[in-house]
């Protein structure tokens, strides 16, 4: 079983209790009156974290973070990372550290013609992935769905059935920790002469990763983790 440790005389304990987008723990503790030579302590129990970077400078005397059950780290939304560390840290997690979800890739886009004249239709656009709104908000944004293609037929006067052209729809954004879904082709129909792509239909992006630094990690519990570990 994991424990949250308490403060002692060689350690100083800070409190992360309220949401925050990219907190500085550093300046945070020293803030608070932490002093580098002694092991500092980071309970938080804030429900939001909005990317959690420890940067490269090591903590003389060491560093541990207790992430309590009720707690998201979370990344920007399309790929962001939730949690980086470039310095040897230990991470109690009880809660969820989550990569921001991938967004889906765009639909294809297709024409056909009829005699002289072309018609086309665009690919739709791919979703957002779940994720903080921005660097600095507490918003979080569901996963979008893609965009419909567009669609047109060609005007003038035609012998038989009349051609048209169907973009596909876009894929939808991944949700936290998972990549974005692929476009899809896109379709014609009627009387043409020929028929093509201009695009073709995009695979989903990855999702953030939920660490990137995972080797500099000693993991006392590993609690939920959405996303890629990056040593």
């Amino acid at each position: 079983m994991s424990r949250l440790i308490a403060a002692s005389g060689g350690s100083f304990v800070l409190n992360i209790t309220a949401s925050v987008a990219n907190p500085d723990i550093r300046a945070l503790a020293l803030a608070a009156g932490w002093s580098p030579s002694k092991k500092l302590i980071v309970d938080i129990t804030a429900p939001l974290i909005n990317t959690l970077n420890l940067g490269s400078t090591a903590f003389a005397g060491g560093l541990r973070i207790n992430i309590s059950a009720s707690t998201r780290i979370g990344g920007v939304l399309n790929s962001g990372t939730a949690l980086t560390t470039g310095i040897a840290v230990e991470i109690n997690n009880l809660g969820i550290i989550s990569g921001g979800g991938g967004k889906g890739g765009a639909g294809a886009s297709v024409w056909c013609d009829y005699s002289a004249s072309r018609v086309g239709g665009a690919g739709g656009a791919g979703g957002d992935g779940q994720g903080f709104q921005n660097a600095s908000s507490l918003t979080v944004v569901a996963a979008g769905n893609g965009a419909s293609g567009s669609y047109s037929e060609y005007s003038g006067s035609v012998v038989g059935t009349r051609p048209w052209a169907s973009g596909g729809p876009g894929g939808n954004g991944g949700a936290w920790g998972t990549a974005g879904s692929a476009g899809a082709d896109g379709s014609v129909g009627g009387n043409y002469s020929a028929a093509g792509y201009e695009s073709y239909a995009q695979a989903g992006v990855a999702a953030g990763n939920a660490v990137n630094g995972n080797s500099k990690v000693t993991w006392i519990a590993t609690g939920t983790r959405l996303g890629g570990l990056i040593n």
